[in-house]
């Protein structure tokens, strides 16, 4: 499966929507983030295109939680994300409109102790106001003002 995200003014190339791939290829359009932080060329048989680094491509993860990922799945890959550029994160999350995608990252950064994470200044970092339900009868974390599946908080 491949998940490709573009922003809500571009499209994908006529070649790529073309060709038969051997997975499934779900195509997404957002406007979560702006400009191309967090994007890294690539060279596919002569085309250069555009893909998430690391940084992006989790969020975009978390920006399609819980529907088509398991939060809990995304933790697991969360803390393998030993590597993550602390000053592209920040960016990043400061310049992501999306509240759900900053708390779930934060607090799944934070549980997994990474050392990247101390880096983060979460004052310049807009959290917005209000709970965000993930799971009806999941636990609820103050600290993000989200209520997240009750495996996912008791994971070690």
């Amino acid at each position: 499966m491949a998940y490709l995200f573009t922003s809500r003014e571009q499209r994908l190339p006529s070649w790529m929507t073309e060709l038969e791939w051997d997975m499934t290829v779900k195509s997404f359009t957002t406007s979560i983030f702006a400009g191309e932080q967090g994007l890294e060329t690539l060279d596919y048989q002569g085309h250069q295109l555009l893909i998430s680094g690391p940084e992006m491509a989790f969020m975009e993860c978390l920006h399609l939680a819980p529907s088509q990922f398991a939060l809990l799945d995304l933790y697991y890959v969360m803390e393998m994300l030993t590597t993550l550029r602390p000053k592209l994160v920040q960016k990043l999350l400061e310049g992501c409109s999306s509240v759900k995608v900053k708390r779930l990252f934060l607090y799944m950064a934070q549980k997994a102790g990474h050392q990247w994470f101390k880096a983060l200044d979460l004052s310049k970092i807009d959290l917005g106001t209000g709970k965000h339900l993930f799971a009806e009868s999941g636990r609820y974390i103050s600290e993000y003002l989200i209520t997240i599946p009750a495996e996912l908080a008791d994971y070690e």
